[in-house]
C-alpha cells in the first residue's frame, strides 16, 4: 500500500534532541541571560566554548533524523535484500530492525550531505562536519539495533521513543565529538 505519513508526535519526536541544543546554544551565546556567575558574569557567559559543540549536536539531531527517513524509505523501496542488523539472517523488507546496503548508503549519503550543508553555510567546521555525519550514521545504526531488539518488546519503546532515543544519542555523540576533536 501507500507509504504512512509520519505522524506529528512522531515528527516531534525527532526534534527533541534539536530543540534542546538550540535552547542551551540560547543560553550560552547570551540570548537569554541568566544570572548564574558573580558580579558582573554569568555562569552561562563563561561557558560560551560550548557553542561549536552544540551547534554540531544541533546539526546532528536533524542530520540523524534525515538519514533514518531516507535509509528506511529507500531500503524499503529499493533494497533487494533486507537482513536483520542484530544478526545478519534475511527478513523482509519493512522488518524493525532490517538493513539493506541500498538503504543504508543513502542515509550515509543524507547525513553526510546536510553536514556538508552546515559546513557549506558556516554553521561548523570542516572538522566537525565530519563528527557530525559519523554521529548521525552511528545513531541511524543504533535506531536500527533497539528496533531489532527492544522495540515492540519494550511497552513504551514505541517508535517515537526510539526516534527520541536516536537524536538524542546523535547529538551527544557529537556534541561531545567536537569538544574533544575540534
Amino acid at each position: 500500500g501507500p507509504p504512512t505519513p509520519p505522524s506529528p508526535p512522531c515528527i516531534a519526536a525527532g526534534m527533541v534532541a534539536a530543540t534542546l541544543a538550540l535552547l542551551l546554544d540560547a543560553l550560552v551565546s547570551g540570548t537569554v541571560a541568566l544570572p548564574l556567575g558573580g558580579p558582573g558574569r554569568s555562569a552561562v557567559a563563561a561557558a560560551a566554548t560550548l557553542r561549536p559543540a552544540l551547534a554540531a549536536a544541533f546539526a546532528a539531531a536533524f542530520a540523524s533524523k534525515l538519514a533514518d527517513t531516507v535509509s528506511s524509505e529507500v531500503g524499503k523501496a529499493y533494497g533487494k535484500t533486507t537482513y536483520l542488523v542484530t544478526s545478519l539472517a534475511r527478513v523482509p523488507r519493512g522488518t524493525e530492525g532490517a538493513v539493506s546496503a541500498e538503504g543504508s548508503g543513502a542515509g550515509l549519503g543524507a547525513a553526510a550531505a546536510f553536514a556538508g550543508v552546515t559546513v557549506a553555510s558556516g554553521l561548523v567546521s570542516p572538522r566537525a562536519g565530519l563528527v557530525i555525519a559519523a554521529a548521525a550514521t552511528a545513531a541511524n545504526l543504533f535506531e536500527s539495533v533497539l528496533g531489532a531488539t527492544l522495540q515492540g518488546r519494550v511497552v513504551w519503546l514505541t517508535n517515537d521513543a526510539v526516534n527520541v532515543i536516536q537524536t538524542c544519542l546523535a547529538a551527544c555523540l557529537a556534541g561531545v565529538g567536537v569538544a574533544v576533536v575540534c
